[in-house]
């Protein structure tokens, strides 16, 4: 394993707090499970987006675990209905994915994967899903006054200091 790699560190932390497996991927697994139970508890929505390397369904214990149990649409595959596209530059296989509570998914209104190298150098694809928001927390996006009308300009320094010194107080 090279010692460079994220997972090479995560695993020597690991060793250092004296876990007796320090198998990193389980490691992320239990505390996603932790933190995944508790939003379950207060009824939270979910959206999870992530490099989560693992084939979707590959692994029963993996992410499509969390899917399962959280009851978490794919939204890419869902709303596409096509095969998946590879968003590793070195294997076919989609590594990244969006997974939504069922009220998420409904307000999705796109969602996609960029070209590689589209916006930045990766192996991974860029992905974006835009939201509904008036139908997901049930209010419309407040529009900004015009620039004349501001009281605070980014680019007037006084202003800037003035709003700071405002907000410390």
């Amino acid at each position: 394993l090279d010692k460079c790699t994220a997972q090479a560190q995560q695993q020597s932390l690991l060793i250092q707090r004296n876990k007796k497996d320090p198998n990193p991927i389980k490691h992320f697994r239990k505390d996603l499970n932790l933190f995944l139970k508790g939003c379950k508890a207060k009824s939270e929505l979910i959206i999870l987006f992530g490099d989560f390397n693992e084939v979707l369904g590959s692994d029963s214990s993996g992410i499509s675990n969390f899917a399962r149990n959280y009851d978490l649409v794919d939204v890419m595959h869902s709303k596409h209905q096509q095969p998946d596209p590879a968003t590793y530059a070195r294997r076919q296989d989609r590594l990244d994915y969006i997974l939504a509570s069922p009220q998420i998914y409904q307000a999705v209104t796109a969602c996609g994967y960029e070209p590689f190298n589209e916006r930045f150098f990766s192996d991974h694809r860029g992905y974006f899903v835009d939201l509904d928001i008036n139908q997901l927390f049930g209010n419309k996006l407040q529009h900004l006054a015009a620039l004349p009308f501001r009281e605070v300009r980014g680019k007037d320094t006084k202003c800037v200091t003035q709003y700071v010194e405002a907000k410390d107080k």
